[in-house]
């Protein structure tokens, strides 16, 4: 089976220093992103946690509109843009906060189980 991500780490250089080199070079057939770590990721183009969720979806015979996904960084966008309902934590990159439904408080703050026990008392509806 052919890799599918890579791992660039310089503990002198910020992931985010790494992807705009990775992206300036435009090379095909990759993705660069970041998730907070401190490395950037470099997947096959169209390997993503998107891609990611609309195969299990599809195997478990789920439709988007029934899918909440959460996150906080550039490797999250894809899922919450294709998810039902994507939210955002509440420490999340701007560009992530862009394609949400919804902020979250933070990870300290535990923003997931405030929006689940939010959607648990309303019936799971948004």
């Amino acid at each position: 089976m052919p890799s599918v991500k890579l791992v660039v780490r310089d503990p002198a250089v910020a992931p985010e220093e790494l992807l705009a080199t990775a992206l300036e070079l435009d090379l095909p057939g990759v993705a660069p992103s970041t998730s907070g770590a401190p490395f950037l990721e470099v997947a096959s183009a169209g390997v993503d946690k998107g891609t990611g969720l609309v195969r299990i979806a599809g195997a478990l015979g789920v439709r988007a509109d029934e899918v909440i996904a959460f996150g906080d960084n550039l490797n999250d966008l894809e899922m919450l843009a294709w998810a039902g309902h994507g939210v955002a934590m509440g420490n999340a990159l701007p560009e992530v906060i862009a394609v949400a439904d919804e902020v979250a408080p933070t990870n300290n703050d535990e923003g997931i189980a405030v929006v689940i026990e939010r959607l648990a008392v309303n019936g799971w509806r948004v």
